[in-house]
């Protein structure tokens, strides 16, 4: 199932560097936020999470800007540096295996 907005998140994957996984549904977006939250501040966990559509609706800059009262220039500033937090390896490492468990199980389950 293909979620709204999965361009973004297809883009979300492509910026941390990984591949994305072949399974795309809400409980990936949850093992996301999770990741999110555990890594990032408040303010970046919600720029990261509006800009591409997790678990939320797709926001531009300036519309996050609006939101947080930070310029569209300041949120892309925000958004770079919290995607290169994301790629930290020991971060990175745990985001995928978790989506790749996930995936792992629910294949099981379906061939089953």
């Amino acid at each position: 199932m293909l979620l709204k907005g999965s361009f973004m998140k297809e883009k979300f994957f492509a910026d941390l560097g990984i591949s994305q996984p072949s399974v795309l549904d809400l409980e990936i977006e949850k093992i996301i936020s999770k990741t999110l939250a555990s890594r990032l501040t408040p303010t970046e966990q919600y720029i990261i999470s509006s800009y591409y559509g997790i678990e939320t609706e797709l926001k531009k800059y300036d519309e996050i800007g609006v939101t947080v009262t930070l310029s569209a220039f300041k949120v892309r500033q925000i958004n770079v540096r919290s995607i290169r937090k994301l790629r930290w390896p020991s971060v990175r490492s745990s985001l995928v295996k978790s989506i790749e468990e996930y995936v792992a199980n629910k294949l099981r389950f379906v061939n089953i």
